[in-house]
């Protein structure tokens, strides 16, 4: 794949989000590809982890959640930025991980195109956000 263009991971179970995050990005001349749920995340991740510039995956993912697909893909490359999506506002996963519910880490859907393409261009300029686990173990 050419490096001149950012790759992004779509990771969406919801097939009309992920077909129009795909169409979208696509458009705007962005290398995608894309994933149903976290395992199918992970193997996508593993064939092309050294091409990933964003992660965009939405927090709610058959398998386990898109925080956790997160902290699985950085252990193996820590410079992947991050980008999340979310059917409901304020995730309740959020507070385990240490991440703010809102801000530009953080789309809400519906989505629009508009807000998804500052977004990504936002995410792919910065460095990725900090996650931090708790010292609790989950149950």
């Amino acid at each position: 794949m050419p490096k001149n263009r950012s790759t992004i991971l779509v990771v969406d179970a919801d097939r009309s989000d992920r077909e129009f995050l795909l169409a979208l990005l696509r458009h705007h001349r962005y290398v995608v590809l894309e994933a149903s749920d976290y395992w199918e995340a992970v193997d996508v991740y593993r064939q092309h982890g050294s091409c990933i510039d964003l992660l965009l995956t939405a927090l709610a993912l058959p398998g386990d959640n898109g925080y956790e697909l997160a902290r699985t893909l950085v252990r193996q490359d820590d410079g992947l930025r991050m980008l999340f999506v979310s059917g409901v506002a304020g995730a309740e996963v959020s507070p385990y991980y240490h991440m703010p519910t809102e801000g530009r880490h953080l789309l809400n859907k519906p989505l629009r195109a508009d807000e998804v393409l500052e977004r990504v261009r936002h995410a792919l300029g910065l460095k990725r956000p900090q996650m931090k686990r708790v010292a609790a173990q989950r149950g």
